[in-house]
C-alpha cells in the first residue's frame, strides 16, 4: 500500500497519521525578466515552470496596455506551461511597466517597455494651383484635398495684394481645405501663396485671381 501525504502550507508534508517530512516550498520559474515590445505591436510567448499545487495566472500589473492569451497548463498539476503577452501598436508615447505571473505562493515580475511609433512627417495638397475669375468669382470659396501624416497648420506666406480673405488654418490627417479670394477693387491679376506644414514637411498652394479689366492667372 502506498504512503499517503497531507500537504500543509508551511513547507512540510504530513505523513498520514504519524510524522512530518520536510519538502521544498512550492516555487515558480519564468524564462523572462524583461520584454521590449515593438512600437508597431508585437507579442512574446513566455514559458512558466511551477511545482505541484502551485497554479498561476498572468496579470497586467502596471502595464495595462498588455493583453494575454494562449494560457497553457497553469493549474495545480505543475510542470511547464506558457502564455502569450501582446502589446498593440503604440501611437501615444513611450511606455514602461510590469506584468506579473501570480502563483498561489509566489509572484514573478517581468519588466516591459514599448516605444512610440515614429511617424515620418509628410504633407501634400492637390491641386497645387487654384485660380479665380475676378469678374465673376469675387468671394467664392474653392476646395483642395490635403493629405498629411498627422496634425498640420496653414499660413499665408505671400499675399502682397491682400486677396486671401479666408482659408482652413489647421487640421489633422487627410481632409478637404478651402480658400476664399476677393479682388473686387483691382484691375490687374494678383497672386498669393499658402504654406501647409506638418512637422518638418510642408507644401505650397499657389493662388491667383484675375483682374476685372485685364490680367490672367498664371503661376508666377
Amino acid at each position: 500500500m502506498s504512503t499517503q501525504y497531507l500537504f500543509a502550507y508551511n513547507g512540510q508534508a504530513l505523513k498520514s497519521g504519524t510524522q512530518y517530512f520536510a519538502i521544498p516550498d512550492p516555487s515558480l520559474y519564468v524564462n523572462d525578466t524583461y520584454i521590449p515590445f515593438d512600437p508597431a505591436g508585437s507579442y512574446q510567448d513566455v514559458s512558466v515552470l511551477s511545482t505541484f499545487m502551485n497554479s498561476w495566472e498572468p496579470s497586467s500589473g502596471s502595464a495595462t496596455w498588455i493583453t494575454f492569451s494562449n494560457i497553457v497548463n497553469n493549474g495545480i498539476d505543475g510542470g511547464w506551461g506558457s502564455f502569450r503577452a501582446t502589446a498593440a501598436n503604440n501611437n501615444v508615447a513611450d511606455r514602461t511597466g510590469t506584468i506579473n505571473v501570480i502563483a498561489r505562493y509566489s509572484t514573478w515580475v517581468i519588466d516591459v517597455s514599448q516605444n512610440k511609433v515614429v511617424v515620418s512627417d509628410s504633407i501634400s495638397i492637390n491641386p497645387t494651383f487654384r485660380s479665380w475669375d475676378g469678374a465673376t468669382e469675387e468671394g467664392v470659396s474653392k476646395n483642395c484635398t490635403l493629405t498629411a501624416s498627422g496634425s498640420w497648420t496653414a499660413s499665408v506666406t505671400s499675399d502682397p495684394g491682400s486677396i486671401v480673405t479666408a482659408f482652413t488654418a489647421s487640421g489633422s490627417g487627410s481632409q478637404t481645405v478651402s480658400v476664399t479670394l476677393d479682388n473686387a477693387a483691382s484691375k490687374g491679376a494678383k497672386y498669393a501663396q499658402i504654406t501647409y506644414t506638418r512637422g518638418t514637411a510642408s507644401c505650397i498652394l499657389d493662388l491667383c485671381i484675375s483682374g476685372i479689366v485685364e490680367g490672367t492667372c498664371e503661376v508666377p
